[in-house]
């Protein structure tokens, strides 16, 4: 279940975080912290409760983060200069 979960806020986030980066809001902005944070608790949870390998389970989250992350300090920036 908690799989799903990790599974379903980490899709919602590169979806707000995408559409964030072509029309910027405070809200969506938070969402896509939040999604953030949800993403990686529950990933951390995943991977003590599961034993699963270190490896893989960081590199794609890192890459997920790196992602994301890109499209939020994007995001900012524009919403930063928007009138």
């Amino acid at each position: 279940m908690l799989l799903y979960l990790h599974i379903t806020v980490a899709i919602a986030g590169l979806i707000i975080s995408g559409y964030n980066l072509a029309k910027p809001s405070a809200v969506r902005q938070l969402a896509g912290y939040i999604t953030v944070a949800v993403t990686f608790l529950s990933g951390t949870v995943l991977i003590v409760s599961t034993n699963a390998a270190l490896v893989p389970a960081c590199l794609s989250g890192l890459g997920y983060l790196s992602v994301v992350s890109l499209c939020l300090f994007l995001s900012r920036r524009r919403l930063a200069i928007t009138p």
